[in-house]
């Protein structure tokens, strides 16, 4: 249900919905995490889209690395506040 709820904050978050209609590049299999920020939304309402190869678990972890990437990239996206 991620990307429905995703593409309900584009529509709210962009002129028209236009947002709705940029494509977001995914992380492709067994490769790094994959963060894209949308162009088309209103500045004062940034949209990531961020991706990973694995499952659907708790502690995302890039292909060979010990640590999470997903604390770091949260941080980075709140500090933009």
């Amino acid at each position: 249900m991620g990307r429905a709820a995703r593409d309900i904050i584009l529509t709210l978050n962009s002129e028209g919905g236009k947002a709705k209609n940029e494509k977001a590049e995914e992380a492709p299999r067994n490769s790094a995490h994959k963060c894209y920020d949308y162009t088309t939304v209103e500045e004062r309402f940034p949209v990531r889209w961020c991706t990973q190869s694995g499952g659907h678990i708790w502690d995302h972890k890039d292909p060979g690395q010990q640590k999470s990437w997903v604390p770091e990239t949260t941080w980075d996206f709140f500090n933009k506040f």
